[in-house]
């Protein structure tokens, strides 16, 4: 799979043609550094605490009347990520937008607040984490995965991130990857003595996302059924004439891991934000002709 390079010049003006919303950039700001310099600045600011993965959780009111597809969809964008990674997010019952970092906190008050807003610093994350998990209470529990209803034997749903900062020839990016697993069983210590994969677990290709996230940018994930449109305007449902009770549908393996049991309903969402100092770039650019900097 390639990686797709999320960038907020691309991403605003996505936004302002779907949205008509325009995209600010600190690119236009940034004082470009020499190439020559940036090792060594690197080796400065790359292990420092203000620089790799924040991520936000928020616990938002999941009703009717929170409208929450549409209202995600005025402040971003369903990113379109290569090799169908965005179909495979939606039949595991996951939305990926683009968001403005500058505009995260203006989409949390219109989603009318949360009940819970964690913030959770990850730095420089090369080793797997988890954002969510749930744990499977019934001997076998009923999921809809990549489109199919599994049985899954007990244990824990886990979404797994991690992210760490890379500089690129044109300015440095946040590599954020995104997995979810399912485990059998906990790993025992000489499990994790040894850093070893315990039997029993259980990788679902369907929800994997790797992107190089560009300052300026953030992704929120959250949840939804698979077969909800946030473009198509609300109608009710569809029925077949027949009788009896509707028998509810097998939560997706999304839903399981972020939608929140609680009275009123709610639903998780994960803010992933690139936090990384200017002195990092962009660097100066290279003459037309390929010759050295003067």
């Amino acid at each position: 799979m390639r990686r797709r390079r999320l960038s907020p010049v691309g991403a605003g003006a996505i936004v302002a043609t779907l949205l008509g919303v325009g995209c600010a950039t600190t690119e236009m700001t940034q004082t470009p550094t020499p190439i020559s310099d940036r090792g060594a600045i690197a080796r400065a600011v790359l292990p420092s605490a203000d620089s790799g993965l924040q991520v936000r959780e928020w616990h938002v009111a999941d009703t009717p009347a929170a409208d929450l597809g549409p209202t995600l969809l005025r402040f971003g964008v369903v990113d379109t990520l290569e090799d169908g990674v965005t179909q495979g997010l939606a039949r595991n019952g996951l939305r990926l937008v683009l968001v403005e970092v500058d505009r995260v906190d203006e989409l949390l008050a219109a989603l009318g607040g949360a009940s819970l807003d964690r913030d959770g610093w990850y730095g420089q994350a090369y080793d797997w984490r988890p954002v969510a998990t749930a744990d499977l209470m019934r001997p076998a529990e009923t999921v809809a995965v990549d489109g199919r209803v599994r049985r899954l034997q007990g244990g824990t749903l886990r979404l797994l991130v991690r992210g760490w900062t890379l500089l690129m020839e044109d300015g440095p990016v946040l590599q954020l990857e995104l997995r979810a697993e399912h485990d059998r069983r906990q790993p025992t210590r000489i499990d994790q003595v040894l850093g070893r994969t315990p039997p029993g677990r259980e990788r679902f290709d369907g929800v994997a996302v790797e992107v190089m996230l560009e300052p300026g940018n953030a992704l929120v994930l959250t949840c939804e059924s698979p077969s909800v449109d946030w473009d198509a305007d609300a109608a009710a449902p569809a029925t077949d004439g027949g009788v009896g009770p509707d028998v509810a549908a097998p939560l997706t393996l999304g839903e399981r891991l972020l939608r929140i049991d609680a009275t009123p309903p709610r639903r998780g969402m994960l803010v992933f934000v690139p936090r990384i100092p200017a002195q990092l770039g962009p660097p100066l650019s290279p003459p037309d002709d390929g010759g050295d900097l003067g």
